[in-house]
């Protein structure tokens, strides 16, 4: 008994745990969907199982609710959005590191604080290193040991983030040479534009979709007599969709004073990074909505 010629598949967390299965559809030619999550309300009054939600993902593909292209992850990009994914882990890291060296320090004993007063953050880094064990009585012997110990971390920290940044930057370079030259985007800003829009550029029909992609899509915001609008919020996944801070460091840069063109749009400060994307003042949205036009051309042409 037949099922019928196959003609599309929908898979579900195409960036995660379906990322196998969607790889092996289409190397065999097999064109692939992806789906959403079940609807919530669908899910509370049918229950929750692996042949309803297959069939879920079959009825939205058939009804054409669900007819996004997933991101191949098969190329250079991917091996990008795999070295962000480690150099996020390893800056946080590396920040929680030296936050918990600076409150051991605080309240370590007058003996262990005496010998760092004076001293910039690399030259007590560097003490900490040097320093032997036992001395003083066990509470000044911990406390150096763990300092110490603290301080290595943050060395090999900062060794590992300088090799992941050298190899980032050469793998945006080489994945998108003319997303490097526009202003305000540096190694990592390109290498999360690139994981944004994955190693099928061409599967974003527009540059509105990728200002909703970003966050900087304006929808409407009004209230009675209130006539405004505001901006979608990305989701923001470490290593898969991190544009929204992307696009957000693109606009501050833009903003920023020129000193050969006075009369361009000026701020007295750096824009403040508000958690809510709708908060944004009128000029910043603007800015980041036009500041997506370019990158979505070099995008699409690399």
């Amino acid at each position: 008994m037949g099922f019928g010629q196959l003609g599309r598949v929908g898979v579900e967390s195409t960036g995660s745990c379906g990322a196998g299965l969607m790889r092996f559809l289409r190397a065999e030619d097999v064109e692939v969907i992806e789906v959403d999550r079940p609807d919530r309300k669908a899910r509370r009054f049918e229950g929750k199982s692996d042949p309803a939600d297959a069939q879920a993902a079959a009825r939205a593909v058939l009804s054409g609710r669900a007819r996004s292209t997933p991101k191949s992850c098969d190329g250079l990009v991917e091996a990008i959005r795999a070295l962000e994914v480690v150099h996020h882990s390893a800056v946080k890291d590396r920040t929680r590191a030296i936050n918990q060296f600076k409150a051991l320090l605080v309240s370590a004993p007058e003996s262990v604080r005496e010998g760092m007063r004076g001293l910039s953050f690399t030259d007590q880094l560097a003490r900490a290193r040097r320093w032997s064990d036992g001395h003083g009585d066990d509470v000044e012997s911990e406390t150096r040991w763990s300092l110490k110990e603290l301080a290595w971390r943050i060395g090999f920290q900062d060794d590992q983030t300088a090799r992941l940044e050298a190899r980032i930057s050469t793998l945006a370079a080489q994945a998108s040479p003319a997303l490097i030259g526009l202003s305000g985007v540096g190694p990592h800003v390109a290498a999360q534009l690139l994981a944004a829009a994955g190693d099928n550029p061409h599967r974003l029909h527009s540059e509105a979709a990728f200002a909703k992609l970003c966050g900087a899509c304006p929808i409407p915001a009004s209230s009675g007599k209130t006539n405004r609008t505001g901006s979608t919020g990305a989701v923001i996944v470490v290593g898969t969709t991190r544009c929204s801070p992307s696009s957000w460091s693109a606009c501050a840069t833009t903003l920023r004073p020129a000193p050969t063109s006075p009369g361009e749009l000026r701020r007295e400060r750096t824009p403040r990074r508000s958690c809510a994307a709708s908060s944004a003042s009128p000029p910043e949205r603007c800015t980041r909505r036009s500041s997506t036009r370019p990158k979505t051309c070099r995008l699409a042409t690399s």
